[in-house]
């Protein structure tokens, strides 16, 4: 049964209602397993307190993105971009639990308990932001639950993007008991671009064209050579420009593609790595049929570790997929 069609008692017994998800074996997102579980434990005689926690920035500002570059330690600022570039276009926030125990507070993650703040499949680095004994006292529905109701209705707010704060600046200091170690600096391997296809090209490997018109993914996929294993090529998206123009070829008055490497969003093989370039809403529209498109880095300096096949084009010779 969709959300939609359940009443509101339905939809309080299964996500709001600790006592109802226990009845019921069933819970949903982040914050309806936090009010389970904080019920639960209580219930046990385990002192158990409900927390809220963010990215450190919002990736979906290009401005705040660019803050993790006053990042001096090399391993935590790819981290970071790593965990990060996932996040670009989604609401990032996750709400879990606090117990004590052991004379002591510590973090409960689901069934992880001692939950770390810097953890690369947890938003890199966490930020701590609310503390409360019950989620009702978090009044959530008058803040975040309004901006949630009215997202997409063509109302702004301070913030603009998708997530409901913002980092006003990133200092690059470190707590009185961390144990990371500055890695030794490692040069940018230079990477390829062989060769560009659409995403429904007949001549990609079939799993990657089924995959793309499964989740609906339209736009290029380039075929890049560079990396010697997956964690090598994370790494140089991490430390890459990854913005790319796509230039009209001899058709005065059409505008140029500005589009991107999606780091979230490849195939690695040693004989080549294939990642996706999608097009967003306005670059779609842009597209100009049986124009040849020329395939350029945002920042062609040696620093960007891009090289570009001589002459890489590309032409659209029928119309969009449906």
């Amino acid at each position: 049964m969709s959300k939609k069609n359940r009443s509101l008692e339905e939809q309080w017994e299964r996500e709001v209602s600790a006592a109802g998800m226990f009845r019921n074996k069933m819970r949903g997102s982040c914050t309806s397993t936090a009010i389970y579980l904080n019920g639960c434990l209580k219930a046990l005689g385990i002192p158990t307190r409900t927390i809220l926690c963010i990215p450190v920035i919002d990736a979906g500002d290009e401005r705040e993105m660019q803050m993790l570059n006053r990042i001096s330690h090399s391993g935590v600022r790819q981290h970071l971009k790593q965990a990060l570039q996932r996040l670009t276009n989604s609401w990032s926030s996750h709400t879990f639990n606090e117990v004590f125990v052991g004379g002591r507070w510590h973090r409960l993650n689901y069934n992880r308990l001692g939950q770390g703040i810097y953890d690369r499949d947890l938003y890199g680095l966490l930020t701590h932001v609310a503390t409360v004994n019950d989620w009702a006292d978090a009044k959530a529905h008058t803040t975040i639950g309004q901006r949630q109701k009215s997202k997409g209705k063509g109302t702004r707010d301070l913030f603009g993007f998708n997530n409901p704060y913002s980092a006003i600046s990133l200092r690059d200091e470190y707590g009185e008991h961390c144990r990371l170690e500055l890695p030794a600096a490692q040069e940018t391997i230079a990477h390829s671009v062989e060769k560009i296809y659409w995403t429904d090209d007949p001549d990609l490997p079939d799993a990657i064209v089924d995959n793309c018109r499964r989740r609906g993914r339209f736009g290029f996929i380039a075929v890049v050579k560079g990396s010697q294993s997956k964690d090598e090529f994370r790494n140089f998206l991490a430390e890459a420009d990854l913005r790319v123009f796509a230039n009209p070829q001899g058709a005065a008055g059409h505008p140029q593609l500005k589009i991107g490497f999606d780091p979230g969003c490849f195939w690695f093989s040693k004989k080549g790595t294939y990642i996706y370039v999608p097009f967003g809403g306005g670059d779609k529209r842009d597209l100009v049929m049986n124009v040849e498109y020329e395939f350029k880095p945002h920042d062609e300096s040696a620093t960007t570790g891009w090289k570009m096949a001589e002459k890489l084009t590309i032409v659209r010779e029928r119309g969009l997929p449906r």
